[in-house]
């Protein structure tokens, strides 16, 4: 509340908070924040999936998710081109629904090798959502006065963070509630929190304690 209160009386705020009165910025931006947040972090538990579960090394990980980032990049790049023949708000619609396809995929992939299943939903996911976030990054950038124009590039960086910290801890949550269920039967409580806590430290150290993790 400070901070609004803040940026409203100054003259010059970091953040104009009478461009949320317009309705094309406003809604472009919330379509960008909320696509690059669940891109984000569905990219991140993928790759805690492919190191921690499959197994693989960094540099591997990295090759199986290099489709999804072509795919991304392609369908950017190819975006403006089919905005000039197709109505924007079927590209944004068609593109969301190549989305979904791809992260119903997502949830297909199993505690086996699902390497194949897993980057194809990611590669449909990404490329879906790269018709919309083209298109509302144009919205949203045409919408802002110039001077403006850093600032709200910056608010929009911001969802690759917010992606990475709430479905990156939304995952954790769910692996430390499911962890109890699957050890096995017998093992004393003190000795299951203590291997909830070993898995969940291993998992924060990222890809130096997953090269030596295995399913």
């Amino acid at each position: 509340m400070l901070f609004v209160h803040r940026q409203r009386t100054l003259t010059d705020p970091l953040l104009d908070l009478r461009l949320f009165g317009d309705g094309v910025f406003s809604t472009g931006l919330a379509i960008g924040l909320l696509t690059g947040i669940v891109m984000a972090g569905a990219t991140l538990l993928s790759t805690l999936y492919l190191q921690v579960v499959v197994g693989l090394s960094p540099l591997h990980t990295g090759l199986w998710l290099l489709p999804q980032n072509v795919a991304m990049a392609a369908c950017m790049m190819i975006t403006p081109a089919l905005a000039t023949r197709i109505r924007r708000v079927y590209v944004m619609a068609a593109g969301l629904t190549i989305a979904a396809g791809g992260f119903g995929l997502l949830t297909r992939v199993s505690g086996d090798d699902g390497t194949v299943l897993l980057v194809t939903g990611l590669v449909l996911a990404s490329g879906g959502i790269a018709l919309p976030m083209a298109l509302t990054m144009n919205l949203v950038l045409g919408a802002t006065p110039p001077d403006k124009a850093g600032s709200v590039a910056s608010i929009m960086e911001t969802s690759g963070e917010f992606g990475v910290a709430s479905l990156g801890s939304l995952g954790t949550a769910a692996y430390r509630s499911g962890l109890a269920d699957a050890l096995p039967a017998g093992i004393p409580d003190d000795v299951a929190r203590a291997r909830a806590g070993e898995h969940h430290r291993r998992r924060g150290r990222g890809p130096a304690a997953a090269r030596t993790t295995r399913p």
